[in-house]
């Protein structure tokens, strides 16, 4: 008897975690004593399960606890930037910056946030910063180039794409990148070039192969 009341209350337990929500489970869990790293470990495993308000509000008490938690504001910057909440990121890459000002990292993150609303030329100044502190940190040129591409600035898209490629030679998208800057620019032999490179590293499954195959096949 003892037996099946025992497993009777593990039952009711298990069912009760499933229909619960997640965040009232984080509310009741917020009335217990989390150190800020704890916190801070919620954060990214609701991260990971895409629950992104749930890992806002972990991060905030990670912060809580420690204003000086450098990652938890990058952490909750890059769970804004998920989210499409562009301005709270770049308020919290800025913090972050301001623990620590010699990170390329999180000058390239605030970029992406600065791109993504549209601030073009704040984005660049972040690239500069970014690739001013590590020369070789080569994504932060491909974002850059990127950018320079959609203002139109062919050529230091170009030339950025160029950066990247004698950085890491097998990186595939810098050359889909810049063969599809030389397109438009109207440099057609060199663009099937640069997309044939591409097709050389790319990876097998890539969702790009087909487009650069059929842009092959325009500019032939």
């Amino acid at each position: 008897m003892q037996i099946t009341k025992r497993l009777y209350f593990t039952l009711v337990v298990a069912l009760l975690l499933l229909v619960v929500p997640v965040s009232s489970i984080l509310a009741a869990e917020q009335s217990v004593t989390l150190t800020q790293k704890q916190w801070f470990d919620k954060g990214k495993e609701f991260q990971r399960q895409n629950d992104y308000s749930n890992a806002i509000l972990a991060f905030g008490k990670a912060i809580q606890l420690d204003p000086y938690y450098i990652y938890a504001y990058w952490e909750r910057a890059f769970t804004y930037n998920a989210k499409g909440e562009y301005g709270n990121a770049i308020a919290d890459y800025s913090k972050a910056i301001e623990l620590d000002s010699r990170n390329p990292i999180l000058y390239r993150n605030r970029g992406i946030s600065y791109n993504s609303q549209g601030q073009y030329t704040l984005a660049i100044e972040d690239y500069n910063r970014a690739v001013d502190l590590n020369p070789k940190y080569f994504e932060a040129y491909y974002n850059r180039g990127i950018v320079y591409q959609n203002l139109r600035q062919y050529e230091q898209a170009i030339a950025d794409f160029d950066m990247i490629i004698a950085i890491n030679p097998e990186y595939a998208y810098a050359y889909y990148r810049k063969a599809n800057t030389l397109a438009d620019i109207g440099r057609r032999k060199e663009a099937i070039e640069n997309f044939e490179r591409f097709l050389q590293y790319a990876k097998p499954g890539d969702a790009w192969i087909e487009q650069a195959r059929k842009r092959i096949k325009e500019l032939e």
